[in-house]
Parts: structure tokens; sequence; C-alpha cells
């Protein structure tokens, strides 16, 4: 058969349910976190939680090659509002993905080699609006 494909948001989900036990302890399956973070993009009508901005769907902004090669910054991604607490109900958004302090790619190892080291880690509404001069 056919493998399934699954939407963007839903590979944000799955990834945050593989790497965090507070989200599997809370949810049970991955299907249930699935079906409560798109709730809150549907709400949200796909607007980033900080940024407002509209998120595309688009796993990639271009191809090289016949190759995806650059992840989309707008694309979907979970959040936890507070990390400690982990990705459970009434602590996930859903950001943009380069907005996501808690995406697994702006870790601790990643962070020591950033070169802006005093760049907001926890972005608010009222920080990205700040940040961006609205």
């Amino acid at each position: 058969g056919k493998k399934p494909r699954h939407n963007i948001l839903y590979n944000s989900v799955s990834h945050a349910f593989q790497r965090d036990p507070k989200a599997r302890a809370a949810f049970g399956t991955v299907k249930a976190m699935f079906t409560a973070c798109y709730a809150l993009f549907a709400e949200a009508r796909a607007r980033c939680a900080h940024s407002q901005i509209f998120m595309s769907g688009h796993a990639y902004n271009r191809e090289k090659s016949g190759r995806r090669c650059t992840p989309h910054p707008f694309q979907p991604s979970v959040d936890a509002i507070k990390p400690s607490l982990g990705h459970v109900p009434g602590n996930i958004r859903i950001t943009c993905l380069f907005l996501n302090p808690c995406d697994r790619s702006k870790g601790d190892v990643h962070r020591a080699k950033r070169s802006n080291m005093d760049a907001p880690q926890q972005w608010t509404p009222e920080l990205w609006r700040h940040y961006v001069g609205l």
C-alpha cells in the first residue's frame, strides 16, 4: 500500500510527541495531540500565535536539482508556551517554525554557535511586534 501523506502540522506534532514524554503522557496518541493542535490552528485561522503571519502549508520554500533544500520559515510548528511544562493541553500554541523557541534546531548545542547571542529566545506577540518595529 501507499505510505500515508501527512501535512506539515502533523509532522511537527509527531516530532513533538516523539521527543516529549509529557506530551505522550497527556495525549496518549499522536492522533489525539494532532486533533488538539489542529483545533488551535483552525481557531487562529492559520495565523502564527507570535506574529499573526499567515503560515505556509509548504515544508520547503525552494528546491534545488529536484530535492527539497530550504525549510520554509513560515510553516506551522507546535510550540510549548512554557517549555518546562512540555507540550501538554493548555501549554501549546501554533507558531511559525522560525519563531518556535522549542524547535529542536534551536537547542543549547546550536545556540552556542550563533553569532547573535542576545537575540530573543522566548517570543511573545508583543516582543515580535517590537522586534519588527510595529
